[in-house]
């Protein structure tokens, strides 16, 4: 009596199987397409496999007899690829290809194109010391686990796309890649590239990364990153960078200094001084925590200091409001005393409206919100209605004067220190507003 056979339901597949496959399946779906979830139990974040060790190696055995015969889908015969689509891969303990089901005589090297498409990761899987002389393609594919490739040579396009989110790693190690690398229209959760050495275009463009790790790696082709999210941190402080880099529109949210640098440098390469200049004012914040650093250790006070008054007085020239709002602002502060110390003499309440004017222009400068600009504006207009309700300047004849530092050396008058200190500050604004508008409108 004939042994009964099935046919796999799974779209594309058509493959029969018998039936001690069907009860390892337990559904109307060959071995690489059956759900897979009651094949391993969670102790806590972790997969325990050995429940389902006779299914699992049943599933690879197939798997490698399937690649032995180019029999993954009788379509892809023709085509010189091996295509796994809805694929639900087990865990693997060892290499994902075997040697006995490689190619040719030589044991590490792969001719045929290899795509994923669509298909499930369960757990952590591994490509090593293996050359691929074919398209490696990874498209839309579910991983919460790891897919290791170690010690491999990419001779041809390396393409990963996904648009809903990999939740996954993909970690290259210790590979070289010799043609493009595609890794565009993406949602990656990690991408780790440990000691990788890329020799043509690096494309990453309009992606979302959560974590990417460049330690020891080689850029020597173009790397294109333009309109990409880095959503922890982006850190180039230990690749090695010798090709061109293109960066435009991408979205870092954390960054150290030497890739503050590296961004900023390559954007001055390229004439694009506006981001350039985006990058320099993010590398002089983290310049600045690191002698907040060396400050708690009673080290580098001055260069701390320094650094503090340009941040807050214009963001490191990049930002003109802020440099037009200290000018604005100290000058209604400074006249309010001046007019006070004539009426009342030298007391404290004197000094109360110069203390809540500059009082509140430290906390607004210091502000990171979408909304600083209207609140600095507001708070000028606040500065000019108490200015000008205690000194009766409505039309700011006084402010006007004293905001021009040279006004009084070009006469005989006297100068008092006070007023040679105002005008040695005010002279510094006026230089951060200038620098400040130039820096984002010159062009070379």
């Amino acid at each position: 009596m004939a042994e009964k056979s099935y046919k796999c339901e799974s779209p594309n597949c058509n493959r029969k199987f018998d039936e001690y496959e069907r009860s390892l399946t337990n559904s109307n779906n060959c071995i690489f397409h059956c759900n897979k979830d009651n094949w391993y139990e969670l102790e806590g974040e972790n997969k325990n496999w050995q429940i389902s060790e006779e299914k699992r190696e049943y599933f690879w055995k197939k798997l490698n007899e399937s690649i032995i015969e180019q029999n993954i889908y009788r379509s892809d015969k023709l085509l010189n690829r091996y295509s796994f689509k809805n694929f639900i891969f087990p865990y693997n303990y060892g290499n994902f290809f075997p040697r006995d089901t490689l190619d040719v005589t030589n044991f590490s090297k792969i001719s045929k194109d290899i795509y994923f498409e669509e298909c499930v990761f369960l757990d952590n899987i591994e490509f090593s010391f293996i050359v691929f002389d074919g398209v490696v393609s990874f498209c839309d594919n579910l991983c919460s686990s790891e897919i290791m490739l170690s010690n491999c040579e990419f001779k041809t396009l390396v393409a990963i796309k996904n648009e809903k989110e990999f939740k996954g790693t993909f970690n290259f190690y210790n590979s070289k890649f010799f043609d493009e690398v595609r890794i565009e229209n993406s949602h990656i959760r990690e991408l780790e590239l440990f000691s990788c050495e890329f020799n043509s275009l690096f494309n990453l463009n309009n992606s979302i990364l959560h974590k990417i790790d460049f330690e020891y790696t080689k850029l020597k082709g173009v790397s294109s990153f333009k309109n990409t999210k880095f959503i922890n941190k982006l850190d180039l402080s230990n690749s090695l960078i010798s090709g061109e880099l293109n960066l435009l529109g991408i979205e870092v949210t954390g960054i150290n200094r030497e890739t503050a640098r590296i961004i900023k440098n390559s954007f001055e390469q390229q004439n694009n001084i506006i981001e350039a200049n985006k990058f320099y004012a993010l590398e002089m914040k983290e310049r600045e925590k690191e002698l907040e650093a060396d400050l708690k250790k009673g080290k580098n006070f001055f260069e701390w200091l320094v650094f503090k008054i340009h941040g807050i007085s214009s963001n490191h020239s990049q930002d003109w409001l802020l440099a037009l709002f200290w000018i604005i602002n100290f000058t209604f502060a400074i006249g309010i005393i001046e007019n006070n110390f004539s009426m009342f003499g030298v007391n404290f309440i004197s000094f109360i409206p110069f203390i809540f004017i500059m009082t509140i222009s430290l906390c607004l400068s210091t502000l990171e919100n979408i909304f600083k600009n209207i609140f600095l504006i507001f708070f000028s207009l606040i500065s000019y209605g108490l200015y000008s309700l205690i000194t009766c300047d409505f039309q700011l004849y006084k402010v006007v004067n004293h905001i021009n530092p040279f006004s009084v050396m070009n006469s005989w008058d006297n100068l008092t220190f006070g007023e040679f200190l105002y005008k040695i500050i005010i002279a510094y604004l006026i230089y951060q507003l200038i620098i400040s508008i130039r820096q984002n409108t010159r062009r070379k």
